[in-house]
């Protein structure tokens, strides 16, 4: 894998929705959502919309001031181009409609001494189901991680996450928005953990029956989903990389794992559970990146990572691994 050095920035991909073809939203910690017309010449008219989130207590008694806003950590937008959701440091999920300029609907879980059906520390990771572009069964589904070492099932329409009992899944670490990806093909979802074991990228079986969609599953095979599928390629511990990143291609094919402490980025190759090219020892610890298919060379992947103030831009030719 070359690579070169792309000046500095940060990299963001709204996916393939035709909505945002030609608009970029921005979260950060200022606790704002902005939506920009980037293709417009006129810097004037290129700001679409702002969205701005206070902190959120559900105990009155506990709620900070109004001018306390909540640090967005992660964004999703779902695949019809309707609406997105945002999670930060409040533990909050928030619901927008991208064609309203009203506050985003605030998800309540029911929080209790035996259960919890939402997150108890900072959200860090959001991503929408990808089946949700062919399946609107799935346009509503998504995904989110955290500070809190839980991944959790959502419907956008309901207040409480999709969990029970037998589907408390524990484990990830997720300290990056780009750590959490689903391969609709294999319908898994992936995980790059910054506190972990010997294996880089972890992989969980999407639970299809808490949507209704597989009544064949029996209740005593429902607690199996709890643990990660056995097989993935192993890091030795002593070399244990604190992982910030795991993004799929258009293709689910491939995957990119990057993180800090060896300062790695990493290109897999999800067919055969195998590191087909890395690079290690960078100056600095990669904290978000991307991958996709070249343009130009459909027998080539294109990677970007940030690496402390850059952007890098790598290459991979995939011929040897097809």
């Amino acid at each position: 894998m070359d690579s070169e050095n792309s000046g500095s920035g940060k990299f963001s991909d709204s996916g393939e929705s035709s909505f945002l073809k030609e608009d970029l939203q921005e979260e950060n910690a200022s606790g704002c959502v902005r939506m920009w017309l980037y293709t417009t010449a006129s810097k004037k008219n290129s700001l679409l919309n702002v969205w701005k989130e206070s902190w959120f207590e559900a105990n009155d008694s506990e709620r900070r001031k109004n001018d306390s806003t909540n640090q967005i950590l992660c964004i999703s937008i779902s695949f019809d181009n309707k609406r997105f959701i945002t999670g930060g440091t409040d533990t909050y999920i928030r619901v927008y409609e991208i064609a309203s300029h009203k506050p985003g609907k605030i998800l309540q879980p029911s929080i209790t001494a035996y259960n919890t059906l939402g997150h108890t520390s900072r959200i860090t990771a959001l991503a929408y189901h990808p089946k949700g572009r062919s399946d609107v069964r799935y346009l509503p589904i998504f995904v989110s991680a955290g500070w809190d070492d839980s991944i959790q099932i959502w419907n956008d329409q309901q207040n409480s996450s999709l969990w029970r009992v037998y589907l408390q899944f524990y484990g990830p670490h997720v300290a990056g928005s780009d750590g959490l990806d689903i391969d609709p093909i294999r319908n898994t979802i992936l995980t790059s953990s910054w506190r972990r074991d010997r294996v880089p990228i972890q992989l969980r079986q999407f639970p299809e029956f808490i949507m209704g969609l597989d009544e064949s599953v029996a209740e005593h095979q429902k607690e199996s989903y709890k643990k990660p599928m056995p097989y993935f390629s192993n890091e030795p511990l002593s070399q244990a990389t604190q992982g910030y990143v795991v993004k799929c291609d258009s293709t689910y094919q491939f995957a990119l794992f990057a993180g800090s402490n060896k300062n790695i980025v990493s290109v897999v190759s999800l067919r055969h559970n195998a590191i087909i090219a890395e690079v290690t020892n960078l100056p600095c610890g990669v904290y978000s990146g991307a991958i996709f298919q070249d343009e130009d060379y459909k027998s080539r992947l294109k990677v970007l990572y940030t690496n402390g103030k850059t952007i890098n831009l790598g290459r991979l030719s995939l011929e040897a691994h097809q």
